[in-house]
């Protein structure tokens, strides 16, 4: 899972001709008979309407609604769903979801992601049934919490299905096909054409599978947030149909009051391809059961501060880190092998010294061996187990040195503004792959404007070369008081805090406190 598709679906699709239908357009992408499709998937949609009324009674999703209500809508889909269909927030379906989702969480084997899983397996609402057999399974849980899990999801699935019928999704999805067409043209763009056969090709593994891509754009995340997924779907031909979600925009679209949009939410190339490839390469780099139970003898190495920094990301198990090491491992050797360094080097650096994936570079020194051993290694699952030989000599304090060296060794600095005689100064100096002229503008938003991007009284002003400039009176902030905030570029871009700045909350969110 990061933050993230069946061949029965109402969707977009690209072919040698386009049809249309009442619910989606419908495009099909063919490359040397490899396909993917790119749309929505209205059991999905009706998901994200009954999430949104069971945050309210959620105990772990409560934050996020009062978030939500607070925040300026940067997700026009978001509002319009509520609006939409706001009257079930009591109803019994939405708490019976809150209770579900919580009972997931709390056992630690993912969240909401487990019943989009089972969405995906059945048939699209309204048709009653399963496409293809799912059973919710978690070999961390015990027999009956599992069956209790799964039944419940069962139960949520049938209860989902009623409320597509009784609230009419149809009909929101119909008058908002507009904005699902143009959302799902930007992830069509943004995405390489070649990248299914480059994934093959790596992983050695020439199939008949299908590859979907599921867009949710009405999910109810706040701003900064997103998250993708993928599971494999099981077809009668023995194949399998590899889905992802990509289950919130991206790049921030302003609400409109006239309905009119030029932006859908996912116009952003760079981050598409990173999760299509990523979600994707889950589907080539499964454990089975042996291969786990085999890994847990090296479980000893997940513990300290380690397992401190990755629990919070939503890395629960040992098995979940090895995975997303391989998973991520596989990302910067693709772009290797296609000659893409500067992706290369930019994973490495975000998923090393950024998210503490330490041991990446062992693993990357395995899968030199994987790419040179064409004739030992067949595929990907005959070298995986392999792999993980880097684990049989590591200790604890080697790896305690690895995680050291991922942090910052220069001195940190207060960063973002700097305090006058009488003013807070923002600063925020432009990266290099904007353009001054080509931008509209840098914008400055935070607890102190109730996160609001776009007010004018919170705009930064080109000063010199690319550095922006912001004078906020020092009477508009109480004394020893916490602000967080964030700079905004080009009405649609949050700016990350860079890793040598000593004023960031927990949250990644830049501080401000006037002593």
């Amino acid at each position: 899972m990061i933050y993230g598709m069946s061949k029965n679906v109402t969707l977009l699709v690209v072919s040698l001709f386009l049809t249309l239908d009442c619910f989606s357009q419908h495009v099909t992408e063919r490359k040397n008979n490899k396909e993917m499709v790119i749309g929505i998937n209205p059991n999905l949609e009706t998901f994200a309407m009954v999430e949104r009324h069971a945050n309210k009674h959620s105990r772990f999703l409560k934050n996020r609604d009062e978030l939500l209500k607070n925040q300026e809508c940067t997700r026009p889909m978001v509002h319009y769903a509520y609006e939409y269909s706001k009257h079930f927030d009591n109803e019994s379906i939405a708490k019976h979801m809150a209770a579900l989702i919580d009972t997931i969480i709390a056992s630690k084997v993912g969240g909401q992601d487990q019943i989009f899983y089972a969405l995906s397996h059945a048939k699209r609402f309204p048709e009653k049934g399963n496409e293809a057999d799912y059973t919710f399974k978690n070999s961390s849980l015990s027999s009956e919490t599992n069956k209790y899990i799964d039944r419940q999801i069962s139960i949520l699935i049938e209860e989902l299905r009623q409320y597509y019928v009784k609230n009419r999704v149809d009909s929101f999805i119909k008058k908002y096909q507009y904005f699902y067409d143009g959302a799902v043209n930007e992830v069509k763009d943004g995405v390489s054409r070649e990248m299914l056969q480059t994934l093959e090709s790596y992983y050695r593994k020439e199939t008949n599978d299908e590859y979907s891509v599921y867009i949710v754009p009405t999910r109810a995340f706040t701003k900064g947030e997103w998250q993708a997924n993928a599971c494999k779907i099981p077809l009668k031909n023995k194949a399998f149909n590899n889905v992802q979600f990509l289950s919130s925009s991206y790049v921030d679209v302003k609400l409109n009051a006239n309905g009119v949009y030029k932006k859908f939410g996912f116009a952003d190339n760079e981050w598409l391809q990173d999760m299509v490839v990523h979600e994707f390469g889950h589907t080539f780099c499964d454990f089975n059961d042996k291969l786990k139970q085999s890994l847990q003898k090296t479980s000893f190495l997940y513990s300290g501060k380690w397992e401190e920094q990755m629990k919070p990301i939503g890395y629960y198990t040992w098995v979940d880190v090895l995975n997303e090491h391989i998973v991520r491992t596989g990302e910067i050797r693709i772009a290797e092998s296609t000659k893409n360094y500067e992706t290369a080097q930019r994973l490495r650096k975000s998923y090393i010294k950024g998210k503490k994936f330490v041991l990446i570079p062992a693993f990357e020194e395995r899968f030199k061996e994987y790419e040179a051993n064409k004739d030992k290694y067949k595929t990907f699952q005959d070298f995986l187990p392999e792999a993980f030989d880097v684990l049989n000599t590591l200790t604890v304090a080697q790896r305690d040195t690895l995680l050291k060296d991922t942090e910052f060794k220069g001195s940190k600095i207060n960063f973002g503004y700097r305090q006058a005689e009488n003013d807070i100064i923002f600063e925020f100096e432009l990266p290099t792959k904007y353009e001054t002229d080509a931008i509209k503008g840098v914008t400055i938003a935070g607890t102190f404007n109730d996160w609001n991007p776009r007010s004018e009284d919170y705009g930064l002003t080109l000063r010199s070369g690319r550095t922006y400039e912001l004078k906020i009176p020092l009477t508009k902030f109480e004394k020893n008081k916490v602000y967080e905030f964030k700079f905004f570029v080009d009405e649609a871009y949050w700016q990350n805090a860079p890793e040598f700045a000593q004023n960031i909350a927990s949250n990644g969110n830049l501080t401000l406190v006037i002593p």
